[in-house]
């Protein structure tokens, strides 16, 4: 099943890289550390992932969202750590592109977790759950409307110190940065 979905995928590439708009091109080249996802980028990233965003989380356990979640906090840090501890000329290239694949990809399961579940609170998910769900958002700071996206969430979680509430400062005030510059 997993071979169909990619192979889909990577059809649904041709095509789109056929039909895109050259401004859905110029997107590709946005900022590696915090991709802006649109449907016209999100299927070239895609192919260089390592979790599948295609998957469903509907009628997941809790059980099965957590280990989902722990999964998605390790694919969020792989390629950073190995930016920080592998500076060799022309991997760089590489592991960005990955880390820019795995945050479009993880930014597709958290929206499809936060519809199911809500956001991801210590209680429910483990202290790492919380904090993968916080470090997607984190690492699309650079797309303020994402950024701003789950702030009410955030917040609420914070006030029940149910996410690291330094964690949600942070969030709240890189909105408040990026509104004072418009």
């Amino acid at each position: 099943m997993k071979k169909i979905q990619y192979t889909l995928v990577a059809l649904s590439l041709v095509i789109t890289q056929c039909t895109s708009s050259p401004e859905d091109k110029k997107s590709l080249q946005s900022d590696s550390h915090s991709p802006k996802v649109t449907s016209s980028t999100l299927l070239p990233r895609i192919l260089y992932t390592d979790i599948d965003p295609t998957i469903s989380v509907k009628g997941r356990s809790q059980a099965e969202i957590k280990d989902l979640l722990y999964q998605m906090y390790e694919v969020d840090q792989r390629y950073r750590d190995s930016l920080l501890n592998q500076n060799r000329p022309g991997r760089d290239r590489f592991y960005s592109q990955r880390m820019g694949a795995c945050d479009a990809a993880n930014r597709i399961l958290l929206d499809k977790i936060i519809e199911e579940v809500g956001w991801p609170t210590i209680s429910q998910f483990g202290e790492k759950g919380a904090d993968a769900a916080w470090l997607i958002v984190w690492h699309a700071r650079n797309d303020k409307h994402y950024l701003a996206k789950y702030l009410d969430l955030m917040q609420q979680a914070a006030e029940r110190k149910e996410m690291d509430s330094t964690n949600f400062h942070w969030v709240k005030e890189r909105v408040e940065w990026q509104a004072r510059q418009q």
